[in-house]
């Protein structure tokens, strides 16, 4: 009887154990999955070129679309897909932000 109890207990302890590794397992397996499935996202400043023309401030990227379409180009250059951008416009004299997000 004594025995029968504890080779019981035994199997119950090592089912347990059993559903923990398991448990792990498929957490390592869920994250791995994620890890490889995530794009990487590279970020590519594209460079204003300004200057003062009469009385004006002259940008070459002068508005968000402007930038959008600046940053489609740079990504395309390195063979990546555009993301998003980031355009940050400067009402003074200077001049203006372009920060593009691209994939892989």
């Amino acid at each position: 009887m004594v025995r029968s109890k504890r080779y019981a207990a035994w199997v119950r302890q090592r089912t347990r154990m059993q559903t923990v590794l398991l448990i792990i397992l498929v957490c390592v397996l869920i994250l791995f999955v994620y890890v490889k499935m995530k794009p990487v996202i590279t970020e590519l400043p594209v460079k204003d070129s300004c200057g003062p023309i009469g009385n004006t401030i002259s940008h070459s990227i002068g508005d968000s679309d402007m930038c959008e379409n600046s940053c489609d180009s740079a990504c395309r250059s390195f063979e990546l897909k555009f993301y998003k951008s980031r355009f940050v416009y400067k009402n003074e004299a200077g001049c203006n932000d372009c920060i593009c997000q691209c994939k892989e």
